[in-house]
């Protein structure tokens, strides 16, 4: 109950904080604001960054298009302290580890801080071309198939059934008929149709499943596959055409080989930066098993 009613004050000073910069005349007409150097003032021995102070007058000033007043500037002052005793007082209560949001918010603000600063790092040409050769794998396209199913479906049915029209099927495919054929006199309709075009492989896992694709993948090129059944179906698939994969050049995916250089890159800082903390933290681990 403390708890959710400090947090509450938490959102009536932002709505207080919002009503005295639009102009409430809230005033310490005797504050004395200095502005000789990065420091506006000191909350317990906390600096307030002049920064702030100047970036939020600055914006009032052009949304009021003028000069602000000496009244409005002090009214900025005294939301900025009165802004850091808040956040001192919710910081003594325990709420940065006891709110999830709050928590959730600084863990969030301070990765982005860490990767911030590497955000800006630019590698040299040499290095992007050493880093594409190293991952060629990563850049390159996979393969595609083109695939044709005939779907038994045992749940309209039953297994049983499906099973039956399925090794009919088969043995007509042996003997010659025709693949088309063979899906219109003995299959089902296809709910989820495979379109007539080469596949990626992640694409056509969406449509007929992991297992399955890893049995389209075995195929040759117009093989057929064994009898294949997943659940109550049953299906029989036919290769039609594997087309390679492609190795792009460097130059076609700087683009994208400078995203993954820098990402991996911001990657590696931050994991960096962690290790560091925990270097330097005291953790002691509870007994038992996790």
């Amino acid at each position: 109950m403390h708890t959710r009613r400090v947090a509450s004050l938490w959102l009536l000073f932002g709505a207080l904080s919002g009503i005295a910069l639009a102009g409430i005349d809230i005033l310490e007409p005797n504050m004395k604001v200095r502005l000789d150097d990065g420091t506006m003032a000191l909350v317990n021995g906390v600096p307030v960054s002049l920064d702030r102070y100047r970036a939020i007058e600055q914006g009032l000033e052009r949304e009021r298009g003028g000069v602000l007043a000496s009244e409005q500037r002090a009214r900025i002052v005294a939301r900025l302290i009165e802004e850091e005793l808040l956040v001192q007082r919710g910081v003594e209560l325990g709420l940065v580890r006891q709110n999830a949001l709050v928590r959730n918010t600084l863990v969030r603000t301070v990765t982005e801080a860490v990767a911030s600063q590497q955000a800006a790092s630019e590698p040299l040409e040499d290095e992007l071309e050493v880093f594409f050769r190293e991952n060629q794998d990563f850049f390159a396209t996979g393969e595609r198939l083109r695939i044709h199913r005939i779907l038994f479906d045992g749940y309209r049915t039953s297994p049983q059934d499906a099973e039956r029209r399925a090794e009919r099927a088969s043995d007509a495919l042996r003997d010659g008929l025709p693949f088309q054929a063979a899906k219109s006199r003995f299959g089902d309709e296809d709910v989820y149709s495979l379109p007539d075009a080469p596949l990626p492989a992640p694409t056509l896992s969406s449509y007929i499943g992991p297992v399955m694709l890893q049995a389209a993948q075995a195929l040759e090129e117009g093989e057929i596959s064994a009898l294949l059944r997943s659940g109550s179906n049953f299906q029989l698939l036919q290769l039609v055409e594997r087309l390679p994969g492609d190795q792009p050049t460097f130059s076609q995916s700087r683009d994208r080989v400078l995203v993954e250089w820098q990402r991996r890159h911001q990657e590696a800082m931050l994991r960096e930066y962690i290790d560091w903390l925990r270097a330097r933290a005291d953790v002691i681990m509870g007994l038992g098993e996790v």
